[in-house]
């Protein structure tokens, strides 16, 4: 009788094996993948709910320029291609833009080196700025989608000050609204709500020695408010504007917040 049985397979011996699924602790053909597979790839691993992180302070201090930022994670340094792929992920995910101290200028440095492109802008939707000025306003201008905006405004820029630096007045609304160029906020047209956060140190640094009121100095920021939503009502834009008022003392320790804690009053 013929013997029927199937024939003997090769084996492979365990060492063998071991090496066949063993993973190449290097990848070199990202770049061969598809634009929406590495697209996942990099919004699973990279993308972070606040962006940029680490906060841009550190990048100024030390002066790198702002297209090899710090807050760009290794794989964008790697291309052109993919510091614009990554960038974008980045932020488009993130949940909230959030911007230290002198932090503006270095951030629209960085936003502005992808030229001939507007989309690092179109893509901000939410945005918090912990100071106000130039800079800030013309960041905040170029930013067509965004929806949701919060402002820090330092007390003792709100007032005029001596040639010794003793405030002498609050600033008017109209110079107020001038020389921080808040009229550049209206042309956001998709904006849905406005944060401003007014803050002043324990002690009178931006305040009146002569103020009664501790609040005084930002009685303006009330009024700032009131003015910026009745100009977006004027251009038929509903946008919800709040504000709290914060006192602090030596390490920016919140020591105060009026009115009804650290809830924003709504204009």
């Amino acid at each position: 009788m013929n013997d029927h049985s199937a024939p003997e397979l090769p084996t492979m011996s365990s060492v063998q094996v071991t090496q066949a699924h063993k993973p190449s602790s290097t990848f070199f053909a990202f770049l061969s993948l598809p634009a929406e597979l590495r697209e996942k790839i990099e919004e699973h691993y990279l993308a972070t709910p606040k962006f940029p992180r680490p906060a841009i302070f550190v990048e100024t201090s030390t002066r790198r320029s702002p297209a090899l930022a710090r807050f760009l994670p290794a794989l964008a340094l790697t291309s052109h291609q993919l510091r614009s792929e990554v960038s974008r992920v980045l932020l488009r995910c993130a949940e909230d833009v959030s911007l230290d101290l002198d932090a503006s200028d270095y951030f629209l440095s960085f936003l502005s080196s992808f030229p001939g492109h507007t989309w690092p802008f179109d893509l901000i939707q939410s945005l918090t700025m912990r100071e106000c000025d130039e800079t800030s306003m013309a960041l905040i201008k170029r930013c067509a989608n965004l929806q949701d905006l919060s402002l820090t405004v330092r007390a003792n820029r709100m007032c005029v000050k001596r040639s010794d630096g003793r405030i002498t007045h609050a600033m008017s609304l109209q110079q107020v609204v001038h020389d921080f160029g808040f009229g550049d906020i209206l042309h956001c047209k998709a904006l849905r709500s406005v944060h401003l956060l007014g803050f002043k140190a324990q002690g009178g640094e931006c305040a009146d020695p002569m103020s009664v009121n501790d609040w005084d100095d930002l009685a303006g920021l009330r009024a700032l408010g009131v003015w910026m939503r009745e100009k977006f009502e004027a251009r038929g834009q509903q946008v919800r504007v709040g504000m709290v008022r914060m006192m602090f003392g030596c390490g920016m320790q919140m020591l105060a917040s009026l009115p009804g804690g650290e809830k924003a009053e709504i204009l």
